[in-house]
């Protein structure tokens, strides 16, 4: 999952903001209204030799518009309070529809609703093929609710896949069971849906846990990963060119294991 994650990583925007002089208030509305476009923001201080309160949006290492961030704060206030007249809008704002959502220290309960709205396509097509990965397998064994739900997906005939160290034993499911006894993929909390030939149901997301340690987390029998004490970096998306391009990266990286050979 490393060059899946990478590859959404270096497609993801990012708002930097340059020497941010403005309120915790102002920060939040901002960082709202960011979130809304699913772009991720951070701020930088410098030596303060250069202007204040300056958004650059990039991509990748490329700069792709700036503009201040007074503008974009009045464009926030002008949502906030749902107005119908015109208002001149930030040229940057144009440039903040990406293709990929990144949600950088995503809370678990936010991953599992996209998830779920994910999951819930595939139900809805009743067909394709959905590969899922949680890590290890007792994070579906402990969950009532994500066990009906891939019952639920397998029975309305997705091809469904789970995948994870097996550290405890799923029984008799009507999916795959993927078993990652090397711990190849334990990093990762995945969603692909390919969207069973209609491009508007295809899906993916991927993220990686943020080790509190520093290192990657290490497969055990006896210490299962506890995902709501933990933090993920998130990406996901809707776009059908890059979810083809996900499948292709994972037929490549992990083929064998996921049974996505020819």
């Amino acid at each position: 999952m490393k060059s899946l994650f990478e590859y959404l990583e270096g497609s993801a925007r990012t708002l930097t903001v340059y020497e941010y002089a403005g309120t915790e208030t102002e920060l939040e509305q901002l960082t709202e209204l960011l979130d809304s476009y699913g772009v991720r923001m951070q701020t930088v201080t410098t030596d303060g030799s250069g202007p204040e309160n300056v958004a650059v949006l990039h991509q990748n290492g490329e700069i792709l518009d700036a503009c201040s961030v007074d503008a974009l704060l009045s464009h926030a206030e002008f949502e906030g309070l749902m107005q119908t007249e015109q208002q001149a809008r930030p040229t940057l704002l144009s440039k903040l529809s990406p293709t990929v959502s990144v949600k950088p220290t995503q809370t678990v309960t936010e991953m599992v609703r996209i998830s779920r709205e994910y999951e819930r396509r595939a139900l809805r097509e009743g067909g394709g093929t959905l590969h899922a990965g949680f890590q290890q397998l007792s994070q579906i064994a402990i969950s009532d609710r994500t066990m009906e739900m891939y019952t639920a997906l397998a029975s309305e005939g997705v091809d469904v896949n789970v995948c994870g160290y097996p550290n405890t034993a799923l029984g008799d499911v009507p999916f795959t069971v993927i078993e990652d006894t090397n711990g190849e993929l334990e990093a990762y909390w995945y969603l692909l849906y390919d969207g069973n030939g209609n491009p508007d149901r295809k899906a993916a997301l991927v993220s990686k846990e943020r080790p509190t340690d520093g290192s990657e987390p290490e497969s055990t029998d006896k210490e299962p990963v506890v995902q709501s004490e933990r933090q993920y970096d998130c990406y996901f998306t809707t776009d059908r060119e890059t979810v083809d391009t996900l499948f292709d990266l994972a037929s490549s990286a992990h083929g064998e294991l996921l049974g996505l050979t020819d």
